[in-house]
């Protein structure tokens, strides 16, 4: 088969959160069984400079109502997979990917739809063959729009995955002259969305089929408390929806062979974890005989970043560390630092640091993870295979990855975001740490567990096949 994959960002040339990491790992493994398999992406300002694009020579104009904007196409291949850059200095070489300084670019709409009409030029162009569109998210989902109506002319089936329903692409129903889209798509069985326009309620409506990223998530979404305003349209179309769990890159999460840590270990070595523990400890000044509780994350409240930063400033754990690791808007981080300056066992390091955040994977005894809503979550799924214990709330992902000691499995779960709940959860993590072999036998219970992509690279194969031979 040949599929195309379309996101806005793919690891490791552009990132702000799990989407670039399926974004290529996802075709990575569809290659690997054997598929004909291409990304397109943005060309984000820096990524020329660290990667050997190859200039494939395509020119484009896309012509919208308040001006023309020129395209270029560049090429990179690794692993088997073409990855095709789009290339537009206005719209891509800017500080951030969507936003800055917690404000969306007012262009969004412009920047990703004039995106994905290039894409098409591009496969029109070139007449290449192309079975399947997969597209991630609302930046590309206007691709469905424009190929059920002024690109009707391309004849692949189209898959719409949701990373995270609280995205939506909402925006001035003006959008759609401006993009020169058919005026009959503001109507309430399209895009119209109380006034304005849904970029993502399209291409739920518009796809062959879509997934998200776990089979709970895909549940909760048609209900009020997770739908975003979309749970009528998700429950009209659920004979098209199916949850497909994310993988995670076992050829860059593995302690086996993980270069950015101290000292390599396998379920049979796991007391070398120890090394990286003290290592960790060492260098940031926290004891390392205390258990050490990480916490990797944006700081937002989906993540439950505020009910961790009460629990913190409201409650004195002495007998355990803490290192928290991740960004976001600057009042969280800054509470977050206030608290790391005041209390000696805990390490705050806000910004994006990969290297540190593979140190930290390695060093942890526990993961907190105590989301609101977790469409899959990757950090469990990493954190596991590394020997590290999560504490997670049971909701999408996160339900269908980790289950409860007391149940028989290897993690702790809590079934509402709270302090109090959370603050349990831990008091039950220390009591475990103080069993050793006990706490042992859970880690590898963890590391036991696979949750490589060619599983559900494959179950994504077998909805491109039906799609394609039984419709």
């Amino acid at each position: 088969m040949n599929i195309i994959h379309i996101s806005s960002e793919v690891f490791p040339f552009s990132k702000t959160g799990g989407l670039a990491d399926v974004a290529y790992a996802l075709p990575k493994a569809q290659s690997r069984l054997g598929e004909s398999v291409k990304v397109f992406t943005p060309l984000y300002k820096g990524i020329i400079n660290k990667f050997e694009l190859i200039d494939t020579g395509f020119r484009t104009v896309v012509n919208t109502s308040i001006g023309n904007f020129d395209f270029s196409v560049y090429k990179y291949i690794h692993e088997n997979v073409e990855t095709y850059f789009l290339n537009n200095n206005y719209f891509f070489f800017r500080k951030e990917l969507y936003s800055e300084n917690g404000f969306d670019y007012h262009d969004n709409y412009l920047r990703f739809g004039c995106f994905c009409i290039a894409i098409l030029h591009f496969i029109d162009y070139f007449d290449i063959p192309v079975d399947i569109i997969h597209v991630h998210d609302w930046q590309t989902s206007f691709i469905p729009i424009f190929i059920k109506t002024d690109y009707s002319f391309i004849k692949s089936k189209i898959i719409l995955t949701i990373h995270n329903l609280a995205f939506q692409g909402i925006f001035d129903r003006s959008c759609l002259n401006v993009l020169k889209m058919p005026s009959y798509l503001y109507n309430i069985d399209y895009l119209e969305y109380y006034g304005a326009i849904n970029i993502l309620k399209g291409a739920i409506i518009l796809s062959d089929y879509f997934t998200t990223v776990s089979p709970t998530y895909a549940t909760e979404i048609m209900d009020k408390n997770f739908g975003y305003g979309l749970e009528g349209v998700i429950s009209e179309k659920k004979y098209k929806l199916k949850g497909i769990l994310n993988g995670i890159d076992y050829d860059i999460w593995n302690p086996e062979q993980d270069n950015k840590i101290k000292k390599n270990y396998s379920i049979n070595t796991l007391q070398y974890k120890y090394f990286n523990k003290e290592e960790f400890s060492n260098n940031f000044f926290i004891d390392s005989k205390l258990p050490l509780f990480s916490f990797i994350s944006r700081f937002t409240s989906q993540k439950g970043a505020d009910i961790l930063i009460e629990l913190l400033e409201n409650k004195e754990i002495n007998e355990a560390a803490f290192a928290i690791l991740g960004n976001g808007p600057k009042e969280i981080a800054d509470r977050f630092k206030q608290i790391g300056f005041v209390k000696p066992n805990i390490f705050v390091y806000t910004g994006f640091n990969e290297d540190l955040a593979h140190q930290l994977y390695a060093a942890s005894d526990f993961l907190l993870m105590p989301s609101r809503f977790e469409p899959c979550g990757l950090s469990q799924l990493i954190a596991m295979k590394y020997g590290t214990i999560p504490i997670v709330n049971r909701t999408g992902g996160l339900e269908d990855t980790v289950v409860d000691i007391n149940d028989g499995g290897y993690g702790f779960c809590i079934d509402e975001v709270n302090t109090d709940k959370l603050y349990y959860a831990i008091q039950r993590a220390i009591v475990l740490y103080n069993h050793k072999k006990q706490k042992e036998m859970i880690a590898k219970k963890c590391m036991e567990l696979n949750f490589s992509w060619t599983k559900s690279a494959g179950e994504y194969i077998k909805i491109y096949k039906d799609l394609l031979y039984h419709h």
